[in-house]
């Protein structure tokens, strides 16, 4: 308005109240907040005597919108990075209220394949072309460990197989990680016999960032089978003749572990028919290293 731009003054030599007033022309600028101003100044005196004079007045829009960025966030690898759920920035303008607001992703490898940095640029730009940005940082991280399921404890025979081909392979999922490293560790007690023993098998599942975590499995090996044996056949030998286990026969025996078994004689003697003559029943017992006979 004049009261801004400034107003014309106007004297006559002989009226000294002469009207004074202003006739806006207006154009269009080349953007929709500018415009030229014709503003023409007619100062008539009580005899109709009248002159006229013009301003220019030039309205320009060259000043940036001004931008308020979302907060700096992190997030987790799993959940939504976009600006719907970070957030999306906001600007005013001095002139404009239809301000143009876009985002600009860059992206740079965090310090594992699930995590990354976004710098998300926000331009706000006016209709004269005006432009002001910010930058919004989001963090995407990794740092929850697989959820790892062992399988379930586990007793076998001393005989079987006992690797976790046999005894079962633990599972995992992950947050982000699709392909998790799954590895066992070991650690192995004596049992109660040296036949037996009891096998914690830990199992690990890692993340690619590192993330880990565990359950153990219990694998129990015993050995409850006892030896076969075989007796030697029965015989009959005559009075003079060694009647010694040498003599008529030794048993033996083999079992499904233990392959230095004890085996063990006992004779118990009936008197025969006559004093010269007798029968031995003679029993063999074959004990492994876990007293199963």
């Amino acid at each position: 308005s004049s009261a801004a731009t400034g107003i014309a003054t106007v004297t006559d030599r002989c009226d000294n109240n002469v009207t004074l007033v202003e006739s806006d022309s207006v154009a269009a600028g080349s953007h929709p907040q500018e415009e030229v101003i014709t503003r023409t100044w007619t100062g008539t005196d009580d005899c109709g005597n009248s002159t006229d004079c013009e301003q220019i007045v030039t309205v320009v829009d060259d000043e940036a919108p001004a931008i308020t960025c979302p907060a700096d966030t992190t997030v987790n690898c799993e959940d939504d990075r976009t600006s719907t759920a970070t957030g999306v920035a906001t600007a005013t303008d001095n002139c404009d209220i239809d301000i143009d607001i876009v985002e600009n992703d860059s992206v740079a490898a965090g310090s594992c394949p699930q995590e990354e940095v976004i710098t998300r640029t926000w331009t706000a730009t006016d209709n004269r072309g005006n432009a002001s940005n910010c930058d919004q940082i989001v963090s995407v991280v990794d740092e929850e460990a697989p959820a790892i399921t062992c399988p379930a404890d586990t007793t076998v025979n001393c005989e079987d197989d006992r690797t976790s081909a046999k005894t079962g392979v633990a599972t995992a999922m992950d947050n982000c990680d699709i392909d998790l490293d799954i590895a066992e560790s070991d650690s192995v007690a004596a049992g109660s016999c040296p036949q037996e023993e009891v096998i914690t098998r830990t199992w690990t599942a890692t993340d690619d960032c590192g993330n880990a975590s565990s359950c153990v499995q219990a694998v129990t090996v015993i050995d409850e089978e006892a030896p076969a044996i075989t007796c030697s056949d029965d015989i009959t030998v005559n009075c003079e003749d060694d009647s010694s286990s040498a003599a008529t026969g030794v048993a033996t025996a083999m079992d499904n572990c233990d392959i230095d078994l004890d085996i063990a004689e006992s004779d118990s003697v009936a008197s025969g028919s006559c004093p010269q003559e007798e029968v031995i029943t003679r029993t063999w017992t074959a004990t492994d290293d876990c007293g199963n006979t």
